[in-house]
């Protein structure tokens, strides 16, 4: 548990690091669409992420192995759309 809330708060940090990077690299007139729409993509992942789980349970705990340690379950099925969906 203590190493998961210390992820949640460095990826919370890193959230703080964004804003500022959309407000010095973007112009005035772009500025608000670009940290509303930053903005809207957080919140959705906030809400669709614990939806994903929830609608991934069918997969169940023992899961899939993939490769080694690495395996597909109800627990790691989200994190791997979300990290597939951030490299494309």
């Amino acid at each position: 548990m203590f190493t998961a809330r210390f992820l949640v708060g460095v990826s919370s940090g890193s959230v703080a690091a964004c804003r500022t990077y959309l407000s010095q690299g973007t112009l005035i007139a772009e500025r608000t669409g670009s940290i509303s729409t930053f903005s809207l993509c957080q919140s959705l992942g906030f809400i669709l992420g614990p939806i994903a789980q929830v609608a991934l349970t069918f997969i169940g705990d023992e899961g899939y192995p993939i490769h080694g340690k690495l395996s597909l379950s109800m627990y790691t099925a989200s994190s791997w759309i979300a990290a597939i969906a951030g490299a494309l």
